[in-house]
């Protein structure tokens, strides 16, 4: 990562409607935070360069706008200073055509700013939305905790949300929760609490976010692990980033076998052969033709699904000047083993699975990528659940979003290509 060049240091929090709480003023809490941080405020901006390095030997580099909140500033709370800032930090990309990286870590809004502080929510979605029409990416990290008013906000409007495995993240946290509902009744909240809850793997598990990385030995940091995470998405999502010589040989290298791989023959016709467990399925054929996949999991809102795949690819020697190809790709994935299958729901998809398809397309379009999907399926999911999350209704919406659809897309049938199912990422 390279040295980074701070911005906006002089904006500080002020103790404007001279709050206090019992006997402690929010001037002196202010006072103890920039003792603890050497820092005016509870949020940082800077522009940095980003690097990634491979085994293969190849490395990808990006200019960012990074924004981190600091916990150790008021438990990093959102409030009018913050807000500026991170505003300007968008502001900043915008007019330089960089992408913004906003690493989460903080205990919500400001109490001691008032609503004034809410208003920072809305201030900042304006930012991040003028961003997201401009066509450049937005990234969210969520490390541990991201609660309140800042989850409700930019930090799960980004256009890929990476958290730290363990992180907690949420709206109302479990003590908000416990007192609320329960009654302070903790037996009754532990027997109806999920498994994980509020962790990032309870949010990855039920399509509220796209990755889960380890988290760094430095709790809340920025290290190697989420650096390579950005990189790997920025590397398909940002036509800024800069490839080394290793990574355009290893790609000029690849072309010829993608190109052998994809070459059509001609064989006897034999639908059964359509349903074998060892024949070459969507997720083989993207192993073999891409030299670098990101999936990205879950409709973005309530589940994620095991049969409807997808992420960012660039795809070797495809594009016009025999570069590498930006593609969204998206897939039904079957397994070749009867556990596999199992996992995989048999190639069926739920609603969540076609509305993550729905995102995925919207966020090819927004970043003007083609979207190649692969039809394997013999239907969609049949079932209560399926029927009482709006099965029919997301099938419905997808054909809709594809017949409009303003970037390429082309679809592949690597096996079976059943009903309504198979033309809800196939039309």
């Amino acid at each position: 990562m390279g040295d980074p060049v701070p911005l906006f240091q002089n904006i500080a929090s002020s103790d404007f409607l001279e709050f206090s709480f019992g006997a402690r003023s929010y001037s002196a809490q202010l006072a103890n935070s920039v003792a603890k941080t050497g820092e005016v405020s509870a949020v940082q901006v800077d522009v940095r360069t980003l690097r990634s390095e491979r085994e293969d030997g190849s490395s990808y580099s990006a200019q960012v706008v990074f924004i981190t909140h600091d916990f150790r500033f008021m438990g990093g709370s959102l409030g009018c200073a913050e807000g500026e800032k991170i505003v300007l930090g968008f502001e900043h990309g915008q007019a330089n055509g960089l992408p913004v990286v906003l690493l989460c870590q903080s205990g919500g809004a400001r109490m001691q700013e008032g609503t004034l502080s809410l208003m920072q929510m809305a201030k900042v979605s304006v930012a991040v939305r003028k961003h997201s029409d401009m066509a450049l990416p937005f990234l969210t990290l969520l490390v541990d905790p991201t609660y309140g008013g800042v989850s409700a906000s930019y930090a799960m409007q980004a256009d890929v949300r990476i958290g730290v495995k363990g992180a907690r993240v949420g709206f109302a946290g479990p003590a908000v929760i416990l007192n609320t509902m329960y009654e302070m009744d903790q037996a009754a909240f532990d027997k109806e609490c999920p498994d994980n809850f509020q962790t990032a793997e309870y949010l990855l598990e039920n399509g509220q976010i796209d990755l889960v990385v380890e988290p760094e030995a430095q709790k809340g940091a920025f290290g190697a692990q989420l650096e390579a995470a950005v990189c790997g998405c920025l590397q398909v999502l940002s036509a800024g980033g800069s490839r080394t010589a290793a990574t355009a040989a290893a790609a000029a290298v690849s072309a010829p076998a993608a190109a052998a791989a994809a070459t059509a023959t001609t064989c006897a016709m034999d639908h059964n052969l359509a349903r074998s467990i060892d024949r070459t399925q969507p997720r083989d054929i993207i192993a073999a033709l891409s030299s670098h996949y990101v999936a990205l999991l879950g409709d973005g809102k309530q589940a994620a699904d095991s049969c409807m795949c997808g992420g960012l690819a660039l795809l070797p020697g495809a594009a016009a000047d025999g570069g590498a190809e930006r593609v969204v790709v998206i897939f039904n994935t079957k397994g070749h083993t009867p556990a596999e299958m199992a996992a995989a729901n048999y190639g069926m998809a739920a609603p969540s699975g076609y509305r993550t398809a729905l995102r995925l397309m919207k966020l090819a379009e927004r970043f003007s990528l083609p979207v190649v999907t692969f039809v394997d399926t013999c239907g969609a999911w049949p079932s209560f659940p399926a029927e009482q999350a709006g099965q029919s209704e997301a099938i419905a919406t997808n054909l809709t979003a594809m017949a409009g659809l303003t970037v390429p897309i082309v679809t592949v049938v690597t096996g079976e290509g059943g009903s309504g199912g198979a033309l809800g990422i196939g039309e």
